[in-house]
This record gives structure tokens, C-alpha cells and sequence, in this order.
């Protein structure tokens, strides 16, 4: 696999988008649209649509095929020009794997042959597939106590009315 870096060594970042790299686009092998490009006969490969095809969650073999190894991707991955472009391929990717795998629990649940049909059947009717947003809105931590407005404790402080007005018969309240 070739290397893509500069002359002075660096890796190539947003040089190998065709869309972000300078005009003469010398280094630029992918295109940031869904589907591959051709401009004056040069195909540039779809980042994306590759990116899917390998379909790899921890993004190892992903960075290997792509740009040749971890740390070039780790460059890749640290340029502010190209996050939001890796977070839409790292959420698709999640979704289809997600996808995926309900398919394979849809097709256990109906089987009559498998022994988690029961287990897979009620984790769809739970809808086990949902992402779970607490996870993801959620701090670390112990959660916090519900917060008081100053008003609710002036309200609920001192004793209720028919206290007050059992004090005041007893003459122990003032009026």
C-alpha cells in the first residue's frame, strides 16, 4: 500500500479529497459525496460508500485498506475539516450494524428450531434495538439530586394548616 504523506514526511489529510484539497488535486484519491466522482477521467473513490463496504466497528482493518495503517488514520481522524464527514460514516455504520443484527434476532425469534426463539422474540417486543439515549445523555457518575426551588421551601417549611390552627386554639401560636 502506498503512503500518502508530503514531502516533508507528514500524512496526507484533507490533500485526498478531491472537494478539499487544493486545485491541482495531485494527491486526491476520495471524494466526500455518496458515490464515486470522475472529473477529466479520474475516478475518486467515495469515502463513504468504502468505508461502509469494509464495515468495520473498531476501524482497524478500515484504516488499513483506506490510507495504509493506524496512524495515518488517527491523522485523518483529528482533522477538523473531515469530522463530520467521519461522524456520518461512523453513525450509518452503526445504524446498519444495528440493522443487521435485529435482522438476525427477527429470524432466530421466528424459527422454530432455536432454543433463544422465546428470549429473541421478547427482546423485540421490548424493543432491545432502540439505542438508549440515557446512555448517551447521561453524566458519569452518581445521578444528582432533584433540585429544589428556594419557593418550594419556603412553602413547605413550618407546619401545615391544621397544625397552625391547632396551635393558635391551644394558644401557642401567635395570630
Amino acid at each position: 500500500m502506498t503512503e500518502y504523506k508530503n514531502s516533508s514526511g507528514k500524512y496526507l489529510t484533507k490533500a485526498l479529497f478531491f472537494e478539499l484539497s487544493l486545485t491541482p488535486h495531485t494527491y486526491a484519491i476520495f471524494t466526500t459525496k455518496n458515490e464515486d466522482h470522475e472529473y477529466k477521467g479520474v475516478t475518486y473513490r467515495s469515502f463513504k460508500k468504502w468505508y461502509l463496504e469494509i464495515a468495520d466497528p473498531t476501524e482497524y482493518k478500515t484504516a488499513a485498506a483506506m490510507v495504509g495503517g493506524w496512524d495515518h488514520w488517527l491523522d485523518l481522524d483529528k482533522c477538523v475539516a473531515l469530522k463530520p464527514l467521519m461522524k456520518q460514516c461512523r453513525d450509518e455504520l452503526e445504524v446498519r450494524l444495528r440493522s443487521d443484527a435485529v435482522d438476525i434476532v427477527l429470524k432466530d425469534s421466528k424459527s422454530e428450531d432455536s432454543k433463544s426463539a422465546v428470549a429473541s422474540a421478547k427482546w423485540l417486543s421490548d424493543k432491545g434495538y432502540a439505542p438508549d439515549k440515557s446512555k448517551a445523555t447521561r453524566s458519569p457518575g452518581r445521578p444528582k439530586k432533584a433540585a429544589v426551588s428556594s419557593t418550594d421551601v419556603f412553602d413547605n417549611a413550618g407546619p401545615d394548616k391544621d397544625t397552625l390552627d391547632e396551635l393558635k386554639r391551644i394558644g401557642m401560636a401567635r395570630h
